[in-house]
């Protein structure tokens, strides 16, 4: 064993800090000398940029928009026709025919037409409020 005896140092005392950071109480930091502010970006470089993508996404915006008022349109007239119910894939099939043949049915899907009519003219009219 080691013949040394262990005893502790005493604790050493730190300055406090104040409410400023700074290690004496009544002392006034300096920030100028350590702040350092970077330099401003300039706004014209980011310009540019947003015009193309601004076109594209009126013009998808715009075929999005025909694509369902005319899905729309044909949804809301087709099940009123004779197309509906005299087609070659409900011949084999009296019950469904019957029931796709009733005006409810006929009925729920033009009102799934009306629906896509107004998906598409709210989006019109949103993009229009959006771009404004």
């Amino acid at each position: 064993m080691d013949s040394r005896s262990h005893t502790a140092e005493p604790a050493q005392t730190l300055p406090r800090a104040s409410g400023n950071g700074s290690s004496k109480p009544n002392s006034a930091s300096n920030l100028s000398s350590t702040t350092q502010l970077s330099q401003p970006i300039p706004i014209s470089s980011a310009a540019p940029k947003q015009q193309p993508e601004h076109r594209r996404s009126a013009i998808l915006t715009g075929i999005y928009v025909v694509l369902t008022i005319y899905l729309g349109m044909m949804i809301v007239f087709l099940p009123w026709t004779e197309a509906w119910t005299q087609n070659s894939l409900l011949l084999g099939f009296p019950s469904i025919r019957a029931f796709i043949g009733s005006n409810f049915s006929r009925g729920l899907v033009s009102g799934l037409g009306l629906v896509d009519i107004w998906v598409g003219v709210s989006e019109a009219v949103s993009f229009r409020t959006r771009k404004s």
